[in-house]
């Protein structure tokens, strides 16, 4: 079952293989510690209705350290799923599968430790931009409901012989601490809580592009100088320009007509000046991070994919990455070839420069198949 959750903590390494795999080091997978469980939760215990759990209580449950120390083995080569899901060999859950847990995993009081290795683009955009980064073991165990008390915390019970089953991706975890490992990009700085410029959460901007600075500069996404990047800042800007306002109490986009069938209520006039616009900090900090984000994990893609074609760079976009690449190969149309197609030409150009080899040896042919092969190229 799932159990608790921790993010990816910040001061790791990430490390990208040559075709675009991230190794995590060091995750904190679970902790020993007290955790609260709804006995919803725990309804698929053999000894759910003997030990007297009731579905709609709250329980305290000790994650004790020296089961999660004997627990080691149990979680090394686990898979990594995005969300949880049992997974076993009879029933794989081949669509969740987005990476698996190493053979480093450690016991070191109090946590459960090892490192990740992830083989999807999509859990590996979501761990970068930070939108699913906090990580939940999920284990078998057996439950003691013996009470008792682990560093001043009250319980109800214990749980002993725990075998990990797999560790899952999530947005939210219920341990605190069991967090993906992140480091920094550079170029970012880290911006202090007390920063006088900043506007408490919630707070109305008099424009869009304040709003934005404020947004941005509360995530630290500004440049060794304090500023936010002017470009970033515009094409932000023009993004959100794009997008039409919602209308929550009319879904078809069109208010009622007005009584007077001329288009506008009656007594008003077209030519009044329009209004401060007004934007609200949580709805701008939500258009502004879906950009940010899709930028950002669009340009460390495109940088890992070409690196091993012309080594690191430092371009402002993943469109830049990609043409510069295919310029210094002399790929015809790298300058005038859609956005949209840029990925593809590199992936073909990636696999020109290299071979892959197989260790599995070849299928060999029974008699009729032979034959068949024999007929189809004249015996040569």
């Amino acid at each position: 079952m799932p159990g608790a959750t921790l993010p990816l903590v910040m001061d790791s390494a990430r490390e990208f293989s040559q075709y675009g795999r991230m190794r995590v080091n060091d995750n904190r997978i679970t902790t020993a510690m007290v955790s609260e469980y709804f006995g919803s939760e725990l309804r698929n215990l053999p000894n759910f209705e003997t030990l007297g759990l009731e579905e709609g209580r709250k329980y305290r449950l000790l994650r004790c350290p020296d089961e999660l120390a004997k627990a080691v083995d149990s979680f090394r080569g686990v898979p990594l799923l995005e969300g949880h899901a049992e997974d076993t060999p009879d029933n794989p859950k081949k669509q969740e599968r987005c990476g698996v847990v190493c053979d480093d995993v450690r016991f070191d009081y109090p946590h459960l430790i090892g490192s990740l290795v992830l083989w999807d683009n999509d859990a590996i955009a979501g761990v970068e931009t930070e939108e699913q980064r906090q990580l939940s073991a999920s284990y078998g165990y057996t439950l003691d409901m013996t009470p008792g008390e682990f560093e001043g915390e009250p319980y109800d019970g214990v749980m002993r012989n725990i075998v990990g089953n797999h560790v899952a991706i999530v947005r939210v975890g219920r341990v605190p601490g069991a967090v993906i490992n992140d480091e920094k990009p550079e170029g970012l700085q880290t911006v202090s809580k007390e920063d006088d410029n900043k506007k408490p959460e919630g707070a109305a901007y008099d424009s869009a592009e304040e709003a934005m600075r404020g947004v941005l500069t509360e995530r630290g996404m500004v440049g060794d100088d304090g500023e936010v990047d002017g470009e970033l800042l515009e094409g932000l800007l023009s993004a959100l320009a794009t997008v039409a306002p919602a209308n929550d109490s009319d879904p078809e986009g069109k208010k009622d007509e007005p009584e007077d069938g001329k288009g506008k209520p009656p007594g008003t006039a077209n030519d009044a000046m329009p209004k401060p616009l007004i934007m609200d900090a949580v709805a701008i900090r939500t258009q502004v991070e879906k950009e940010v984000t899709a930028k950002f994990s669009a340009l460390r893609r495109a940088e890992r994919e070409c690196e091993p074609l012309i080594g690191a760079v430092a371009c402002d976009s993943a469109e830049e990455v990609y043409r510069m690449t295919l310029t210094q190969h002399g790929v015809e149309g790298a300058n005038t070839v859609h956005a949209s197609a840029l990925p593809h030409m590199v992936a073909m150009l990636k696999s020109r420069q290299q071979a892959m080899a197989n260790d599995a040896m070849p299928e060999q042919l029974d008699a009729s198949q032979s034959e068949k092969f024999s007929g189809y190229f004249g015996g040569q």
